[in-house]
């Protein structure tokens, strides 16, 4: 019959898929080489983007907020650096789906003319528009009022979003300036960055690896210097795996912290706006950039100032507790050396900068909880005993995390992998995924570089504790040192 000729059609993909798993993970790095070098043979070598070679794009978005509310930069020319460049990378990387260039700089005109005014003070325009004249981009999924809101889609390749999303719109409220948006899977439903619409996103390190996804268009971007701060949203890690594999920061709010409204499809998961649908829970939008002290603002901004995230309180380190984990148990790919060394390194910082002892665990739970974050339903047989499993889990991750505490665990098991090794390594998402179900904040920050590929942890806290993470990232930076260009700079 034909149901017994699609469950074996099933059955042969599904081994198919877990044959090569096995394969790739077993072969690795060789494998990686090998495909390196049958990608550059088809489709020649990596393409270096143009060099950075002016200061404004080296600036984070706090200090061209001071810059040009204190007139020593004009907003017209930080609008003009920043459209120039992101016309420059986008031959090279594919990430803006569209863009409003003439209206940002029309706007970026009347903020200098609001300024000459001299209508409010230096500390009135810091206190009402911390953001006013920074340019941002926007995962195309999140509406800006005027360009294409298509999530990759052909059936919608010509809508257009009636409105800002909610997060666009604070973003906006505090001076920003919306200047393009950028490219995503199909409905963000993957975690490369490619779609019938618009193409492939290329991961500006090396264009044989994937950019991540959901958010990869952005990321890209970000990391090619062609926005300085971005807005995308987390399902499954879509902010943090494209943000760990472009070398930048991605934060995925508590949930519930940050509205989602206005993305398409549309999703109705807000602080005053609930659905019930299980992906629309596990959503949270948030924001990408290339300096941790960016990222303390945007989320008050992105959160409307949301009382229970303390993002002013003083974090101590010397009374918060350290975790960690090198890898995620019961996986066939074993985290990287460069990677555990990066969780390590961490730790270890902690340990020496303030006195405390950072604590190695071993939850055996967490490889239950990444079947149950990438089920699609709450059905199946095997359901209610992984869905007892995952309770354990959870109770032990509230237990570890119910005061002030971070957890560092690897972002994923290896640098970004091949486009054609996605569907064999779809597991490995369980590492940002199980955050998801969790509902807890989590905040990738880039590690360095291992064979001029990004790498990346992340680091997780309880619920509205999204202030100890994003501290514990600005900590971390001394660390790693941020993001590293994948470009030359010529300044």
């Amino acid at each position: 019959s034909n149901k017994t000729e699609r469950k074996t059609i099933q059955f042969v993909l599904s081994m198919t898929t877990e044959l090569n798993r096995i394969i790739l993970a077993k072969t690795y790095p060789i494998s990686d080489y090998a495909l390196d070098f049958i990608y550059h043979l088809l489709n020649g070598p990596t393409k270096s983007l143009p060099a950075i070679d002016n200061k404004i794009l080296l600036l984070p978005a706090t200090e061209l907020a001071a810059k040009i509310r204190n007139r020593q930069l004009k907003c017209k020319d930080v609008m003009k650096t920043y459209i120039l460049r992101s016309q420059q990378v986008h031959p090279y990387i594919n990430a803006v789906t569209d863009a409003r260039y003439e209206d940002a700089l029309q706007e970026a005109t009347a903020v200098d003319h609001f300024l000459e005014s001299g209508e409010k003070t230096e500390d009135q325009i810091a206190e009402e528009t911390p953001l006013l004249g920074v340019p941002f981009s926007c995962k195309e999924v999140l509406g800006i009022k005027g360009l294409l809101q298509t999530a990759g889609l052909v059936t919608a390749k010509n809508r257009v979003a009636e409105e800002d999303c909610d997060a666009a719109a604070l973003c906006r409220k505090a001076g920003a300036i919306p200047v393009t948006v950028t490219n995503v899977p199909e409905i963000c439903m993957w975690w490369d960055s490619l779609n019938q619409v618009f193409g492939k996103t290329m991961n500006p390190y090396n264009n044989a690896r994937i950019p991540g996804g959901s958010s990869g268009g952005e990321a890209a971007l970000i990391t090619s210097a062609g926005a300085v701060i971005g807005i995308g949203t987390d399902l499954g890690g879509s902010i943090r795996i494209p943000a760990g594999f472009c070398g930048i920061y991605g934060h995925k709010p508590s949930k519930g912290s940050v509205s989602n409204w206005g993305s398409f499809p549309h999703c109705q998961m807000s602080p005053d706006k609930t659905d019930s649908r299980p992906t629309e829970r596990f959503i949270s939008t948030g924001p990408l950039c290339r300096y941790a002290k960016d990222l303390p603002l945007l989320l008050k901004v992105l959160s409307g100032n949301d009382n229970r995230i303390k993002m002013d309180e003083r974090v101590d380190f010397r009374k918060v507790k350290v975790y960690y984990m090198e890898e995620m148990p019961g996986m066939f790919n074993e985290s990287q050396p460069d990677i555990k060394n990066a969780v390590i390194k961490a730790a270890r910082h902690f340990e020496e900068e303030f006195g405390l002892k950072a604590t190695s665990l071993l939850i055996k739970e967490m490889e239950f909880a990444i079947q149950i974050a990438m089920s699609k339903s709450g059905k199946g047989k095997n359901y209610s005993s992984l869905l007892e499993k995952y309770s354990a889990f959870e109770k032990k991750f509230e237990d570890i995390l119910n005061e002030d505490a971070i957890f560092l665990f690897p972002m994923h098991p290896e640098p970004p992998p091949h486009r054609c090794t996605t569907i064999p390594k779809m597991r490995n998402i369980g590492y940002t995924a199980i955050f998801n179900i969790l509902g807890y904040p989590c905040t990738v920050v880039p590690a360095g570089l291992s064979n001029d590929l990004p790498i990346s942890i992340q680091i997780v806290s309880g619920k509205f504790r999204d202030h100890l993470t994003i501290a514990a990232a600005q900590e971390l930076e001394k660390v790693f040192c941020g993001w590293k260009s994948p470009c030359p700079v010529e300044v």
